[in-house]
């Protein structure tokens, strides 16, 4: 974290600044000039005067919506761990229109429902890169009749989906997730005749039922942890012939492996306490899903690193790639040589 004390000439010699410590602020960068809105509806603001390649990026608070968000830019928020965190409320939808469209997203808590969706003309295979943010629920989905091209591609690094990951109605969904925490991943629906849909070094946290209709997914490196407190209790179930598995574990499913069209070394303990230095069966703030120093020994994934979300290439972490302000602290009025004396933190990468 760095500190950063500036003097700022007032416009007027000796005015008074009153500032509004808890505004909500979104900055929208646009071809090098910065644009500022202010309040709950100000990401809407933002999105609403951004164009292919703006920033835009939200102070700590709760913002709204902007509804779907179908153009090719960047969003930015404090992190999901920061002290002031930054907020999304109501569901929001990611829509890619064209095959050269990149939308990123990175540092956010989703606090409602969010879908992931094919445009209604069939043509949305743009990218969509979700990093190191929270979402309740990840929702893949159809808009309009639709039902055999691609959607867009998704890559997922460092996320955490606490309520479910839903594929529906998308034949043919590209998502990789990477080092991340993911409850209940499965497909609602019927005609998914192929995929490229994998878990890579991730954390799945499941019950019976999901696991019986995860169809065409694919696992590497990855942890199944059984979820206890979620209804039924049929231990028979496991990932259909359709599913992929390589160097995963399972705890407390000793059955999970038995019926996979390809798959190997995969393996088995009686309990999470086996595997992890902490580990709560949920998701909560902090957790880094570290495992004990026997199971970094024992369980090793295809690419020569430990399994779960420490290993791989993209080792779980919260910290975001930029410089995020986390503290803005001004004096009410210049001083005599009409200075305005300002108190930046900024902390990031």
């Amino acid at each position: 974290m760095k500190k950063i004390l500036i003097a700022m000439a007032a416009i007027f010699g000796f005015a008074t600044v009153s500032l509004a410590q808890t505004s909500f602020i979104a900055t929208l960068q646009h071809e090098g000039e910065f644009t500022h809105y202010y309040g709950a509806g100000a990401l809407k603001s933002a999105y609403d005067a951004a164009s292919t390649g703006d920033i835009i990026t939200l102070s700590p608070g709760t913002f709204s919506t902007p509804g779907t968000i179908n153009k090719g830019i960047t969003l930015r928020g404090a992190g999901i761990e920061a002290t002031e965190k930054t907020y999304i409320s109501g569901e929001t939808t990611f829509a890619s229109t064209d095959e050269t469209m990149v939308i990123t997203v990175e540092g956010i808590k989703f606090s409602s429902k969010t879908n992931i969706q094919n445009n209604s003309t069939g043509s949305g295979q743009g990218t969509i890169k979700l990093i190191k943010n929270t979402f309740q629920v990840l929702y893949a989905s159809v808009a309009g009749s639709y039902s055999t091209d691609r959607g867009p591609v998704v890559r997922i690094y460092n996320c955490a989906i606490y309520a479910g990951m839903i594929f529906n109605g998308n034949s043919h969904p590209d998502f990789l997730f990477y080092n991340s925490y993911v409850v209940t991943p499965h497909i609602d629906g019927s005609g998914f005749s192929e995929t490229t849909t994998a878990f890579v070094n991730c954390i799945i946290n499941c019950a019976d039922w999901i696991i019986e209709r995860a169809y065409f997914l694919n696992f590497y490196n990855s942890i199944f942890v059984w979820n206890t407190s979620w209804s039924g209790s049929n231990t028979s179930y496991l990932l259909p012939n359709t599913a992929t598995c390589y160097n995963c574990l399972s705890i407390n499913k000793s059955t999970l492996f038995n019926n996979l069209v390809s798959g190997g070394n995969n393996k088995t303990v009686a309990t999470a306490a086996e595997i992890f230095t902490t580990y709560t069966n949920s998701w909560k703030e902090g957790e880094t899903f570290e495992l004990t120093g026997a199971a970094k020994e024992a369980y090793i994934g295809t690419d020569g690193t430990q399994i779960g979300m420490q290993g791989g290439n993209y080792p779980y972490t919260t910290t975001v790639q930029y410089p995020v302000v986390t503290k803005f602290n001004a004096d009410a009025q210049t001083n005599k040589a009409g200075m305005l004396n300002v108190e930046v933190e900024v902390d990031g990468k």
